[in-house]
């Protein structure tokens, strides 16, 4: 199973997909990822950050945005307006 299938399938549950801004391709094949079901899943990208090397590259981003996608993932009634799974900002 392809990923794009493998999120589709998983719909309507969140994903967050992180990537690596220090590699072209990285963000490319997560917004490609993300197309699949755009209100499921989540792509944050960071900048500097080779492929995997999110945490050790922005700890405490790397961390906000975990937990912010698992409290919004595993209570999402209590989700602002507006931050849901698709959310990129």
């Amino acid at each position: 199973m392809s990923i794009p299938d493998a999120i589709r399938a998983a719909a309507p549950r969140p994903v967050l997909i992180i990537a690596g801004g220090a590699s072209a391709d990285e963000p490319v094949a997560a917004r490609w990822f993300q197309a699949a079901s755009p209100a499921a899943v989540q792509v944050r990208v960071v900048p500097h950050a080779g492929h995997t090397q999110g945490l050790a590259t922005a700890p405490r981003a790397w961390e906000a945005h975990v937990i912010s996608f698992l409290n919004t993932a595993l209570n999402p009634a209590t989700t602002p307006a507006g931050q849901g799974a698709g959310h990129n900002g």
